[in-house]
């Protein structure tokens, strides 16, 4: 029987199955099971700024039987070195991170540019009759843009090199999986940034007006601003300039 809580679990509510770890007998367990055995509770508890969409609230097994067909690795010890190639799970899942911060700058820079286009009026001291004309505006569009896009070229580099030292499968050396991490992890941090500012930012391009509610433009920010805090970008930043200056690849955890 396995009991226990975890404060947040992503799609709590709507999934099928789910991934759980677990100690057995001073041992780790890692197996999967469906959401609709009995013992299985997922609480509506998520209340963050961002993310509201993405029912992850809290989840308790009680009494909560597990099989033996449920397990998808064998027994082991929490010292024990797992396969180099099963953690890739770790440097992907931060790439699925870089993507999604960075579609949502994309797509918060589209939306101002659209209500640029159609609803910003002109600054009064401007001395255009369009704000698309604006050279500030324009200014701050071709900033914005420039780093949106160094950013997405940065994560392709990063996706190619983790997707290349995959590809060698079992004879892929802890070494070379350490430094295709550490270009996805170079990635995050430069997609953090950039998220962060571009959806922060664009408030600046529209103008006051597009604060209103009934707009939702906030939403951008908030998404980022909740999920980029998922695990601390600056451990990400000392990983990667560890490397550079020492030569050390981070070690292996749920997060690096």
């Amino acid at each position: 029987m396995l009991n226990g809580r975890k404060t947040f679990s992503t799609g709590a509510h709507v999934s099928d199955r789910i991934n759980v770890n677990a100690t057995l007998d001073d041992k780790v367990a890692n197996f999967v099971v469906p959401t609709d055995r009995p013992g299985y509770v997922a609480h509506d508890d998520w209340d963050n700024i961002g993310q509201r969409l993405s029912d992850s609230g809290s989840v308790e097994f009680q009494d909560f039987p597990v099989y033996e067909r449920d397990f998808i690795l064998p027994l082991a010890a929490p010292s024990d070195p797992p396969p180099v190639q099963a953690t890739f799970n770790t440097p992907l899942i931060q790439l699925v991170f870089v993507n999604f911060y960075l579609g949502t700058a994309e797509g918060a820079l589209a939306a101002a540019l659209d209500y640029v286009s159609t609803t910003t009026r002109p600054w009064i001291t401007s001395g255009v009759t369009r704000a698309g004309e604006d050279p500030y505006i324009l200014e701050r569009i071709g900033e914005l843009q420039a780093a949106l896009k160094a950013s997405v070229a940065l994560a392709d580099v990063a996706a190619g090199i983790v997707e290349t030292a995959l590809a060698k499968g079992r004879s892929v050396t802890e070494r070379e999986r350490g430094e295709a991490a550490l270009e996805a992890y170079a990635a995050k941090v430069s997609a953090t940034h950039v998220a962060l500012d571009v959806t922060a930012k664009v408030f600046e391009l529209m103008g006051a007006r597009a604060t209103a509610s009934h707009y939702g433009f906030d939403r951008y920010w908030r998404n980022v601003r909740t999920h980029t805090l998922h695990d601390p970008v600056f451990y990400k930043a000392r990983e990667v300039g560890d490397f550079a200056l020492n030569g050390r690849i981070p070690s292996v955890s749920l997060y690096s």
